[in-house]
Formats: structure tokens, sequence, C-alpha cells
């Protein structure tokens, strides 16, 4: 109860202290000023605490649903900014803040599809995919045009190479695209050659 009466207290002097006039100014404003700007404060202060709900609102909803909590901020984007809402400038923002999928983009094309070389199957797949993945978000007559001709396209399907005496040595390696494949592995000696460029690489070509 002491508690209680110490909270009461405690606001009552707050609130006096707040309305008072300051008598020991004798440039004080008049009361019916100071009411005003009391007023004016309070106000100020009703509506960030408004904005404090709603981002905690916002953020517990982004947590538990992301979807529902981005049509939470469109709306109240849409409340705060004029009726206009072809603004491009603003409709471009709130796709790129609260619709982008970016990332779920470059994820798939880089590591489900993985590289795409011009002619190979990947590429063929990854054109096919963006064709469709537009397609879903809207856009019409999403379709894929021919071009050419290019000539063969080239895929690695598997590669390795490591040394194999004195001890094993896995070597880190990727041929160069459109090189030809082997039927079966390859065992040579260790060959260093010293080449800088591809003119230097042509003077070992026939050995």
């Amino acid at each position: 109860m002491a508690e209680k009466f110490s909270k009461w207290a405690t606001l009552a002097v707050g609130l006096f202290v707040l309305l008072i006039p300051a008598r020991a100014s004798a440039q004080a404003p008049p009361p019916g000023k100071k009411i005003e700007e009391i007023e004016k404060q309070i106000q100020s202060l009703n509506q960030q605490l408004e904005e404090l709900r709603r981002n905690l609102q916002l953020n517990n909803a982004r947590q538990s649903d992301p979807e529902a909590a981005s049509t939470s901020r469109i709306a109240q984007a849409a409340a705060g900014r004029p009726a206009n809402t072809n603004d491009p400038i603003a409709r471009i923002r709130e796709q790129g803040l609260d619709r982008s999928q970016v990332m779920q983009t470059l994820s798939y094309l880089t590591d489900v599809i993985g590289p795409r070389l011009t002619g190979s199957p990947n590429l063929k797949r990854a054109n096919e995919w963006t064709r469709d993945k537009l397609a879903s978000w809207g856009l019409t007559n999403a379709l894929l045009e021919t071009w050419g001709p290019f000539g063969r396209g080239w895929s690695l399907k598997r590669f390795s190479a490591q040394i194999i005496e004195p001890q094993a040595i896995p070597l880190a390696g990727f041929p160069k695209a459109w090189t030809p494949g082997f039927d079966q592995p390859i065992v040579a000696d260790v060959v260093y050659l010293d080449a800088k460029n591809e003119a230097d690489l042509e003077k070992h070509k026939a050995s």
C-alpha cells in the first residue's frame, strides 16, 4: 500500500512541477501559453509512443510471419504518405525494401544451377528457370529468343588431379572450357613449363 501511494505521490508531484507557472522568472510566459506548450509536448509524446508500438508489432510479425509483416509495413507506409500511390520512386522503394527476392534468386542460380557457360546445358536450364520465374511473377509473354549460330556446347561432368608419388597430394585445378575429355585416367610424369602467357605455351605445343 505504501509503495502504491508513493507512486501516485511521485506522479502528482511530477504533474504539479509540469503545470505550475515559473514564478521565479520575471519573463515567464502567461499560463495559457504554458498550457498550450505542454499540450503540444504531450501530443508529441503520444505520437512517439504510437510509433514505438507499431514498430514493436512489426518486429513481432516479422519473426512469426515475414509475408504478413511485409503487408503490414506497406499499409503503414501508405497511411503516412500522400494518396498518390503511383509515385514510381515510392513503388520501387517498396519493392526493394519489402518484397526483394535478390538473395533467393542469386542463391538458386549459383548454388543450384551452377556455372552457366555459353552453349552449356546449365545455361539452357538457367534460361528456362528465369523465363518460368518471370511468368510466375506476372510478366506476360515471357519467352526465350533464339540466336546464333554459336557452335558446340560444353559442360564439365567430373575432373580431379593429384600427385601419386612420392606421396599423394590433391591438386586444385579446372580444365579449360571446350577442351576434350579423356576416356580413362592418364598417368604421366610431371613437366615444369616456365610459361607466363599463351605465346610461351605455344613453344611447347608440339612436345
